[in-house]
């Protein structure tokens, strides 16, 4: 059996109407999936991500977050994207297959781009503000 984890009412919500918009067949050859809703995380979200930036490429901090476009990885949790849904150029919810500690589970987590792509913001529901800043290229989380 699959959970549907986000934060709060609202992502877990928008996760399964994007989850069930993105895999129903389509009634007619001729229709046509919203624009808003993808398959694949938009390039500009790639790469790898951690509140503390002199710890990128390290295990030291569970804050590490890696994005590609059909993957997402934290730090002990990860797996396919199945649908993302995006808000205007810098803002998507991701719902993901992760897996982690023997479990699967559905998982709805929402990311919004700085305009300068130097950090992403994952919004609690609360109005808390979780921030990664981009890691450098070339940087490999390592995992222990």
């Amino acid at each position: 059996m699959r959970q549907l984890k986000g934060w709060g009412a609202a992502s877990t919500v928008v996760a399964l109407v994007a989850y069930n918009l993105a895999s129903a067949p389509l009634a007619s050859p001729a229709a046509s999936r919203p624009s808003d809703v993808e398959y694949s995380v938009p390039a500009k979200f790639w790469g790898q991500w951690n509140s503390n930036p002199q710890q990128c490429g390290t295990a030291l901090n569970d804050s590490a977050l890696t994005l590609t476009a059909h993957s997402v990885e934290f730090y002990e949790s990860g797996g396919p994207v199945k649908v993302v849904v995006k808000r205007g150029s810098f803002e998507i919810l991701i719902v993901a297959e992760l897996s982690g500690e023997g479990q699967t589970w559905l998982a709805a987590h929402t990311f919004v781009l700085s305009r300068d792509g130097s950090y992403v913001n994952s919004p609690g529901q609360d109005g808390s503000q979780f921030i990664r800043y981009r890691c450098k290229p070339g940087e490999a989380r390592a995992r222990e």
